[in-house]
């Protein structure tokens, strides 16, 4: 509906809109034309979400703009602290969430697997010895989708990662839009997981991703591929080895042109390979055989 909404939560185990830490919690769809802010400072908490997610959750943002804090120990912006939860944000969503705790996840999974896909307006933010962006930081897997819209995400931690997962596995699909990664502290992952195996897939969009730490892990660990058939990937790490989807070694090229549009010969035939320049972005570099 219209106007705005103020939630703060300062009781120990508290969750601002869902259900309780200990509790299972249905389907949230937020759908309004105003302000919804949720700030929670307590030991424990979860600002939209809950505990644990029945069968049926789901967690949909479909218009407004959508505001969330958290300072706690161990705390989750929007999502679930046990258990397996799925987030949808729509074109017509604007979500910024910043977490700071010991233990923290901006948006996803505590302790379990997350679903997340977003083709709106993303500014994400986690900071703490362990933390999220977007996705989990136990040993459950994180299946993140961008289809479209801006997305940010910055994580500062000992061990941290923007998209993906810390301990689980992790897949990443970029497919359009414009998507950020930034990252500082001793172990931070741009995309994919630290400990896990994942595969990050980009066929569209731009993603970028800068990470200043004492192991850098731009596109995940060694147990990480990445599978780039298009968009613009601006990345400062020299030993990135991406392939394509037939399982070609690529190598980048910078174009001078704002737009790219190729027919790329592989091993196991042509696709065609599109990207473009966003202004907020120096150059266009695409990976090619």
């Amino acid at each position: 509906g219209s106007g705005d909404l103020l939630v703060t939560v300062k009781h120990n185990n508290g969750v601002g809109i869902g259900s309780g830490h200990d509790n299972t919690f249905g389907s949230i769809s937020l759908t309004h034309t105003g302000t919804v802010t949720v700030e929670i400072a307590i030991e424990q908490g979860v600002c939209i979400g809950g505990g644990i997610p029945s069968k049926e959750s789901d967690i949909s943002f479909k218009s407004g703009k959508t505001f969330v804090t958290s300072q706690c120990v161990n705390s989750v912006g929007i999502g679930s602290m046990n258990g397996n939860v799925h987030v949808h944000v729509s074109e017509s969503a604007s979500l910024t969430v910043k977490c700071n705790g010991n233990e923290s996840v901006a948006v996803g999974s505590f302790n379990g697997s997350t679903d997340i896909y977003s083709c709106g307006i993303l500014d994400l933010a986690a900071d703490g010895n362990i933390c999220a962006a977007c996705g989990t930081i136990g040993k459950g897997s994180a299946s993140v989708m961008i289809a479209g819209g801006s997305t940010n995400a910055v994580v500062h931690g000992d061990r941290a990662v923007c998209f993906g997962s810390v301990a689980g596995s992790a897949k990443i699909s970029i497919s359009d839009g414009r998507v950020n990664s930034y990252g500082e502290g001793n172990i931070v992952c741009g995309y994919g997981s630290i400990d896990g195996i994942g595969t990050n897939y980009i066929s569209g969009g731009t993603a970028k991703v800068k990470i200043l730490s004492g192991h850098v892990l731009e596109f995940g660990g060694e147990n990480c591929t990445t599978v780039i058939t298009g968009g613009n990937i601006l990345s400062t790490d020299k030993t990135f080895e991406p392939v394509n989807d037939r399982g070609d070694p690529l190598h980048p090229e910078v174009c001078a042109e704002d737009k790219f549009w190729r027919t790329v010969s592989g091993k196991a035939g042509d696709y065609i390979y599109k990207a473009e320049r966003y202004p907020e972005d120096s150059e266009l570099c695409v990976y090619l055989p």
